[in-house]
């Protein structure tokens, strides 16, 4: 089937120009300057052609971080794959890349076959899939394997949750060494949650429920403590690639408090030094032709406003394959 979208302007990653996309068996097959003699011949043999005048032509959104129909943390996501989808594509997302997390005793296979059920039929848009990767057995390391080949290319681990999700640092140094070997990324969610557990426990018996306590009893030095750095280098001597996800900080701020956004809880907190909360959500590499280096970067949204965007020098980076499977 042939189609081509004629008189928009196309956006791409480096610039935006008027130009003709042409499509064959849903694959863009040529960008081509309008009114070209490549695209009156192509439009001579389409089956739809689409007047984009006026409009952006943009490619489609790749949403990587997604729970559709999941259970987590004894809550229930409400969009299934169904409503997120349909949500997806009318925002422009084509590809989602969903966690798959396997239930209580189900090896990591299973679980995908069962997040396969879920989207099969009702994914409105291409789909993928990172896998939660939970302790570092002969069977779980294993199924790593066989998942890649049939092409997973991520795992999750938690330093969080104990009891359900939790991996210690062997485990996590032995997934960290068969990812290296099968090329898989591994997601790191990256906290004391031991510790954490405790202040948790410590805030509800205080009463301290509100939002805000999610952060507070998440302090930065138990983001620290949880050895960001010596999992990097575990990840730099095993040879692979590492993401850290789910960041929340708490750093310095002069101006404002979270006073502003109300409560006698956060007064109180915040009677020290004026803090703010910060979620990193994006982590991307880049290298840069200019040096040797590549560059991290970080872009963080600050719950009280604002965005901030930087780049960050490190040694290595290895371009992480998305291989995703076709709804």
């Amino acid at each position: 089937m042939r189609l081509a979208v004629l008189g928009g302007t196309v956006v791409t990653s480096a610039q935006a120009l008027r130009a003709e996309v042409l499509v064959e068996d849903g694959r863009v097959v040529a960008v081509v300057e309008p009114a070209s003699d490549l695209a009156a011949s192509f439009v001579t043999g389409c089956d739809e052609v689409i007047d984009a005048t006026g409009k952006l032509v943009i490619p489609g959104g790749i949403d990587v971080h997604t729970h559709l129909g999941s259970i987590g943390q004894g809550s229930y996501v409400l969009d299934s794959f169904a409503t997120g989808t349909v949500a997806a594509a009318l925002g422009g997302t084509t590809t989602v890349v969903d966690f798959a997390s396997p239930a209580e005793g189900q090896g990591m296979l299973a679980g995908v076959e069962s997040y396969h059920e879920k989207a099969s039929g009702e994914s409105a848009v291409d789909y993928g899939f990172h896998v939660f990767c939970v302790g570092a057995s002969t069977n779980t390391l294993s199924e790593m394997d066989r998942l890649v080949d049939e092409g997973v290319s991520s795992f999750k681990m938690f330093m969080a949750y104990p009891g359900s999700l939790y991996s210690d640092d062997g485990e996590i140094l032995q997934v960290m060494q068969r990812s290296a070997e099968n090329g898989a990324l591994v997601m790191m969610h990256a906290e004391n949650g031991i510790a954490i557990d405790v202040l948790r426990a410590q805030a509800v018996e205080r009463g301290e429920t509100a939002p805000i306590h999610h952060a507070l009893t998440r302090p930065p030095v138990l983001e620290a403590e949880a050895r960001r750095v010596e999992v990097i280098e575990r990840a730099s001597r095993a040879g692979n690639e590492l993401r850290l996800v789910a960041l929340v900080r708490l750093v310095p701020e002069s101006r404002r408090t979270l006073d502003e956004v109300g409560g006698d809880a956060e007064r109180r907190v915040h009677q020290a030094p004026v803090r703010r909360v910060v979620l990193s959500v994006s982590l991307a590499a880049e290298r840069r032709e200019s040096d040797r280096l590549h560059h991290l970067h970080i872009r963080q949204i600050d719950v009280l406003g604002g965005v901030d965007e930087r780049a960050v020098p490190v040694e290595e980076d290895r371009v992480h394959r998305l291989i995703v499977r076709r709804a």
